[in-house]
């Protein structure tokens, strides 16, 4: 059961990285690490607090993945790559941008 989500994980990141044209593993941490955890407890999820800790953990995910991913997709555009090679691809410029804040463009008043 374990090969399945690490399986699922590596395809719907591959998914992704396709999509947006760069690698940022988040989806791939939280379907590997989540899931693969999830797997210990199927057993005790028969209560109503279950299913409310089950919908609660979609709703922060769900967000916490338009915002990391928001978070990248915008760094790329403003963020010059640090590197020249293929490596650039994978390296996540919204951590390591260093941009001043007066060289960012703002939105007109």
């Amino acid at each position: 059961m374990a090969c399945v989500f690490i399986i699922s994980a590596v395809f719907h990141e591959y998914i992704i990285t396709c999509t947006f044209k760069f690698f940022y593993p988040v989806l791939f941490v939280m379907f590997a690490g989540g899931g693969f955890g999830f797997i210990f407890l199927t057993d005790k999820g028969s209560n109503r607090s279950w299913n409310v800790f089950m919908w609660v953990a979609l709703f922060i995910g769900n967000g916490m993945l338009m915002c990391l991913y928001s978070m990248e997709f915008y760094a790329r555009q403003n963020c010059p790559p640090k590197t020249d090679n293929f490596l650039d691809y994978f390296i996540p410029r919204s951590w390591f941008c260093d941009l001043p804040s007066s060289s960012l463009p703002t939105a007109a008043m």
